[in-house]
């Protein structure tokens, strides 16, 4: 354990070295809070940690973490997410400020991004201009949509908070019946046996029995409120009129994926008697056609009711489910290969990557650039699903990868013709979208490998996970290959399906709820006005997640939901945001009084405010600190080499 911990620093001293050489910061605003966080340690013990958070101005949207002892490396890029999030939230420009974040725990390491949901709550306190209520404090992980996801040690970190005098905890929703370990020690005359067993408690109860009220809270809009008493004005949400030419457009590529849906499911049925004398793949593939004509009749009965993405949705899963049942068909019954479904999906899918040449996409305007951008990520997507495929030993894994590459990579051509239908947006500027790649891609780097983190140790998976990381990895192929605009795609996408398996794995068991569903709309929704509805792309997922809450397909409703957020977030920082404001809440029972009115707006940084100069480093000193820190990272490798040889 000492030996990871001194990794840790080792790395991390490596890492942010380059910060201070020559660094010179001029702020003509400053601002400062401190903030207690309860975080369990790497031995599994409740502690409270003291978080003090700056924001300056001006800046260029960097983010200064400082640990004392240490933590691992996911707090520290959650700070990123905290406030990025806040800055999103308080309708400010998040590359306008630069954030600093020092965090001291009486533990040798504090690990986890539980308190990030703190941090954008304190962040937000900064940008309004308010303070947190002294007996008040939370747990739970911030998502870059700004819901907060699920921590773990929250009875350790409810112990913690009571010891210190808190009276109201903040959790994360649907994390209120909590499961933990309790340990069982047995002296015998050969020594001690322990034995764990686990144990689950209503946290909401447990706290009202040693004085803390403890709520659950879905977004940090709602934390915000009960750590502050204000409120951050949102309009009511509402339905949303698309383009005419896009609803056009969805309703002309729904119409033509029935019409080959139908003929698949046609000639499928029509071959079944080739492989009748093979049961197993007969029944297998008859409940393949049975999906796909389900996913058909309710693309039809959707589209029936006007709700036109969701109906596309269905379509386009009822032609991969015809394709792969067309395509199993015929390998059974010996009239084509494997490798000819292989041949016709790469044709297909480097046909797809040749259509994104034929435009310049920065001399198009800003909506046009999102459907060029959203294209994009999906021609990824099919090209990262059709290598998953050649990878694959199972004939129907292998073909239903295929079918879904396929299906995505051939309809590219129709849904292109939508960077040509929208027009409007803010002016698009190269170097701005080049930082919202980095920054969004930075994002996805703290949620997916977390979730993925979160899964493994509990043993839990679910679909939308393997979708984040797959998103992700297209996301890391193209970074690599320094496609700015495609890694904004696939990092929105990444974000939102991890943000989704969150909460799918840690629902208590159960379902995501409606009531969930509906909250995360509701903040889509209130980031889309106060940007003006500057951002195509948001508008569509956010239309797409009200009709999949009408169709309760809550799972589709959240991730649109996410991706919507992130659109908007994206948009925002291009200069288009407008200031958010806030508004007294009262919770009961707590004890404070509030002022009935309050003029609500983010005060503006004026020069000759306050100024903060830190001159820079001198060469020679930071050539010293450079040679030590390459030093420093050097020993931490050979230690963790010699650790990993001693293990096996």
């Amino acid at each position: 354990m000492f030996r990871q911990a001194l990794l840790v620093f080792l790395l991390a001293m490596a890492l942010t070295l380059p910060l201070f050489q020559g660094e010179t910061f001029n702020y003509t605003y400053v601002r400062t809070i401190v903030i207690h966080a309860p975080a369990v340690t790497s031995s599994g013990g409740g502690v409270l940690t003291n978080i003090t958070l700056t924001i300056a101005y001006p800046g260029i949207g960097r983010v200064y973490f400082s640990a004392l002892p240490l933590t691992e490396l996911d707090t520290q890029a959650a700070a990123r997410v905290a406030a990025w999030v806040a800055a999103s939230l308080s309708g400010v420009n998040f590359y306008d400020y630069d954030y600093f974040v020092s965090m001291e725990a009486n533990a040798p390491v504090v690990g986890g991004p539980s308190a990030s949901g703190l941090m954008t709550v304190g962040f937000l306190s900064l940008f309004f201009n308010t303070s947190l209520k002294p007996y008040a404090t939370m747990t739970g992980m911030i998502n870059p949509d700004g819901s907060i996801g699920p921590v773990g040690g929250i009875k350790e970190k409810l112990d913690a908070a009571r010891s210190m005098g808190f009276t109201l905890f903040l959790i994360p929703y649907g994390q209120r019946y909590y499961t933990y370990p309790i340990v069982n020690e047995t002296v015998t005359p050969f020594g001690i046996i322990r034995r764990i067993t686990y144990a689950t408690i209503d946290l909401v109860e447990y706290g009202r029995k040693i004085g803390v009220d403890v709520i659950e809270v879905k977004t940090a809009r709602e934390a915000f409120q009960y750590l502050t008493g204000y409120s951050i004005a949102c309009p009511p949400s509402g339905r949303i009129i698309l383009p005419e030419g896009v609803v056009n457009l969805l309703n002309n590529i729904t119409l033509k994926i029935l019409n080959e849906t139908s003929r698949n499911i046609d000639e499928t049925q029509g071959s079944l008697q080739y492989i009748s004398g093979n049961t197993l793949y007969y029944s297998y593939v008859t409940e393949i056609l049975s999906n796909a004509r389900a996913y058909s009749n309710n693309a039809t009965h959707y589209l029936g009711l006007g709700l036109d993405i969701i109906a596309n949705s269905y379509a386009f899963r009822s032609l991969v489910y015809s394709t792969y049942s067309l395509w199993l068909t015929r390998i059974l019954s010996g009239r084509i290969s494997v490798d000819d479904v292989v041949r016709e999906v790469n044709d297909t899918v480097n046909s797809a990557s040749n259509l994104f040449g034929r435009v310049n996409p920065f001399k198009l305007s800003y909506f046009s650039l999102e459907a060029y951008i959203d294209n994009l990520a999906s021609y990824y997507d099919s090209l990262i699903l059709f290598y998953t495929a050649l990878n694959s030993t199972s004939l129907t894994s292998q073909l239903s990868t295929l079918a879904y590459a396929y299906v995505e990579a051939s309809l590219l051509p129709d849904w292109m013709n939508l960077v040509s239908i929208v027009s409007g947006g803010p002016p698009v500027n190269k170097s701005v979208v080049g930082r919202q790649a980095l920054t969004l891609y930075s994002l996805a780097s703290t949620t997916v490998p977390y979730a993925e983190t979160l899964a493994s140790e509990t043993g839990l998976s679910v679909d939308s996970l393997t979708l984040a990381g797959d998103y992700y990895s297209a996301a890391q192929q193209a970074l690599n290959l320094n496609d700015t605009l495609a890694l904004i795609g696939l990092s929105i996408y990444a974000s939102a399906y991890s943000s989704l398996a969150l909460h799918q794995m840690f629902s208590q068991g159960q379902a995501i709820t409606a009531d969930l569903v509906k909250t995360i709309g509701e903040e889509a929704y209130c980031l889309l006005s106060r940007t003006n509805f500057s951002s195509i792309m948001a508008q569509i997922y956010y239309e797409y997640g009200l009709e999949a809450l009408n169709a309760s397909s809550l799972n589709e409703a959240l991730a649109a939901f996410s991706m919507s957020i992130l659109y908007s977030q994206a948009v925002q920082q291009t200069g288009v945001s407008a200031l958010g404001e806030i508004t007294p809440f009262t919770h009961t029972p707590a004890p404070t009084t509030l002022p009935s009115t309050i003029t609500t707006s983010i005060p503006q940084p004026s020069p000759g405010t306050y100024t903060s100069t830190t001159p820079g480093i001198p060469v020679v000193t930071a050539l010293i600190i450079s040679l030590i820190a390459l030093i420093s990272l050097v020993i931490g490798i050979l230690l963790l080499l010699r650790g990993s040889r001693s293990t096996r």
